[in-house]
């Protein structure tokens, strides 16, 4: 009797866990395939780019499709010229100079519930 027992004790708990493991792991796998598609989805265009020299010469230098031998020429777009930005300590010095804080007038905030 022991022997049936444990044989349905087998089949309770381990053939369950077993499947359960099987499938985690199927399911899992199947995530994980499908962020790594919608990865390679997402880079088409630079897979082009990396496998067809021509495509990337295009990109580089501007180049309309067909356009190596006729001489037709995209001019690449220009970025505008960056101005300096301040220091922290130049606006600070611009501040205290604006702002006085000694002399001051005290301005009441109204309150929503006061009539104007």
């Amino acid at each position: 009797m022991s022997s049936q027992r444990q044989r349905m004790s087998f089949a309770a708990y381990s053939v369950p866990f077993v499947l359960f493991i099987l499938g985690g792991w199927w399911g899992l796998a199947q995530v994980v395939d499908s962020k790594r598609q919608l990865q390679n989805a997402t880079r088409g265009l630079d897979l082009v780019e990396e496998l067809d020299p021509l495509e990337r010469m295009r990109r580089r230098y501007g180049l309309q499709d067909g356009a190596g031998a006729t001489g037709s020429y995209m001019a690449p777009h220009r970025q505008p010229a960056r101005r300096e930005l301040p220091s922290l300590e130049a606006e600070l010095e611009d501040i205290k100079a604006k702002v006085d804080i000694y002399e001051f007038d005290y301005k009441p905030v109204p309150r929503p519930t006061e009539d104007q």
